[in-house]
Order: C-alpha cells, then structure tokens, then sequence
C-alpha cells in the first residue's frame, strides 16, 4: 500500500505533555464547579441568589485588582458598594415598594433597570478620589466606571434570565398555561431558560477549545486573544448552535417550552437565539480578553486553577444573558422599541 494513503483524512495538532495535564484540570476543575452551580440553578429561589452574590463579590475583586494598583479602603468599599447598589437596587426598590411584604425573590427580577441616581453617585465618588489621590488618574476613574456598569448589566441580566420565566407565564394572556406555582415549574422549568443559555455558551466554549486545540491553524487576533482560531470559532459555532437549539425544541415537543413563545410552531423564535447567543458570548469573552491585555494580565486570577479567574469563565455568559435579555424583551413586546414592558 502506498505510504501516502496510511495518512490521516484529517491531520490533528501534537498535543503536549502541559497541555494534556491542563486539559485534564480543566475537566476535573469544570465538573466541581458544575456540581455546585447546578443545583443552585434548579432550585432557584435565594439559593441562586447567594450563589450570584458570592460571584459578583469575586468578579468585582478581580476587576479592581487588574490595574495592580493599591486601592484605598475607601475606594475598595466605593469599588463593592456601587456594584452591589446598581445590581441590586431593582429588587430593593421593589422591595421597598410592597413593604417587603409576601415578598418573593421569584418575581422581584421582572426587569433591569439602573438607578440614575446611583450612577450619579458612584461618577462623582470615583471623581472626588480623583481630587485627594493623586495617584488615581481620570483614566482609573473611568475604567471603573465602565467595568462597574458592564458587570451590573450583565449580572442583572443573568439574575433576569433565571427569573423571568415566573412573570412571562405568569401574564393572562399567553398562549400555554402554566401553574407556576407548581413544584415542576418551580423546579425545573422555570431553570430550563438558564439552562438554555449556559448549553449554548459553554458548549460553544468547549467546542471552541477542544476543535482549536485539535485543529486550529489560524489565529484570529493573536494581539488580543493569541490562542483562539477560527477552527475553533466555527467548531464552537457549530456544537452550540446545534445542542442549545435541540435542547430547547425537545423541551416544547414535551410540552416544557423554556419560555411562551419557544414552542414548536415558533421555531424560527429558538434559531435566532440559538445563532445569536455564541456570536454575542465570542464577543464577550474578547471584551474581556482586551480588557486584561490592557494591563498585561493572563487571567483576572487565578481562582478556578487553568481556568483563570470568575470573569475568566463567565465573560461569555455575561454578553449572552444580555443578548438573551434584550431578545426575550423585544419578542415579548412585539418587536416595539416603545414598549419595553418586561425591561
């Protein structure tokens, strides 16, 4: 047999001794996180909620601590109390409203919304430092001021997305009946949304990794991100696209759909998300990725091992919950850029 035809069809990269032992962590380290995460998704209620403000406490760390500069106590405590305040303040305000009375988390992130008044607050805070350290440069101010709100929109919306469902079916007027106050729901479908995102984010993710380790060959912006190709952004496309969008029309052929309008006859609903979601979470992790390259860091830290940091993981899903978000939003009120009555 001629030596030419004992060649592989398809030719993958050698991989290296670091890389197999990374992969492996990075398997090892992805499963515990997940055996965490999961339940928290599927039981929702405040459970969720705790888990997203230990997050958002690492996230805010990570963010201020790029610049490898030592904050002021007062600034670390402007730093976390800006982020808690305008991610928050939504649900305080509603809770306020009603007198905290028969108060339910479930129901309390039917909208994103940021205080203008806080907004106002944290850019004269972040300026006043400006004026009794010198050291905190405009540049710094503005930095934060920028990361703060691309965080709290983000978190929002993914506090949004695991919520949402409680007040869409909620509405008298859709189409498939639903008791939300059923443990099914309660329990199960009202996760699937969220569920929904992170099958499409992480497994664009993994694809993504996996097919651009195996097979990449060309760089796609080495300057910003040096390892991703577009071997692997097609492969994570691909394997996304594919998986979120099964996932979501098994779940209305059994009479579960993730949200009223993603039901059978409404495809076209479920593949416009389904393409949207990876495109927005590459754009997202690139944010992020130019976001560290501006201060010369590798990850945001170093608390997940190969992984990097919680931004690190998460920088994805935080431009796809927002996507997702303003998806949802505009379907639900008809494409009207008036009516924006669920954000």
């Amino acid at each position: 047999m001629p030596n030419n035809l004992k060649k592989p069809l398809i030719k993958t990269n050698e991989l290296s001794t670091d890389a197999k032992a990374s992969m492996k962590k990075r398997i090892i380290i992805g499963a515990l996180v997940a055996m965490v995460v999961v339940p928290c998704v599927f039981v929702g209620w405040w459970f969720y909620l705790a888990l997203i403000v230990f997050v958002i406490g690492v996230a805010t760390y990570e963010i201020a601590s790029l610049p490898s500069r030592r904050l002021s106590f007062l600034l670390w405590a402007t730093v976390f109390v800006t982020m808690y305040a305008l991610i928050f303040w939504v649900v305080i305000k509603h809770g306020l409203i009603n007198e905290f009375k028969d108060f339910d988390i479930n129901m309390a992130f039917g909208t994103i919304w940021l205080s203008p008044i806080a907004l106002a607050v944290m850019i004269m805070m972040y300026f006043l430092v400006i004026v009794f350290k010198p050291k905190f440069t405009v540049m710094d101010a503005c930095y934060l001021i920028a990361v703060t709100l691309l965080l709290a929109l983000g978190f929002q919306a993914i506090l949004y997305i695991r919520y949402v469902p409680f007040n869409l079916f909620a509405e008298p007027d859709v189409s498939i009946a639903v008791d939300i106050g059923s443990n099914y729901f309660k329990y199960c479908q009202s996760a699937l949304l969220l569920f929904y995102l992170l099958i499409a984010i992480c497994f664009n993710d993994m694809g993504a990794y996996f097919v651009g380790v195996l097979f990449g060959k060309h760089k796609i912006n080495p300057r910003i991100s040096p390892k991703k190709t577009w071997e692997g952004f097609a492969g994570g496309i691909i394997v996304s696209l594919i998986l979120s969008m099964a996932m979501a029309l098994v779940c209305a052929a059994c009479h579960s759909p993730l949200l009223p309008f993603f039901t059978l006859d409404r495809w076209y609903w479920i593949l416009l998300c389904s393409v949207v979601l990876p495109l927005v979470g590459d754009l997202g992790d690139f944010a992020f990725s130019a976001i560290k390259r501006q201060f010369d860091k590798k990850d945001y830290s170093h608390i997940l091992g190969p992984h990097g940091g919680i931004l690190d993981r998460i920088d994805s899903a935080l431009f796809g919950a927002l996507a997702l978000t303003i998806l949802v939003a505009f379907i639900s009120n008809n494409w009207s850029f008036l009516e924006w009555g669920v954000i």
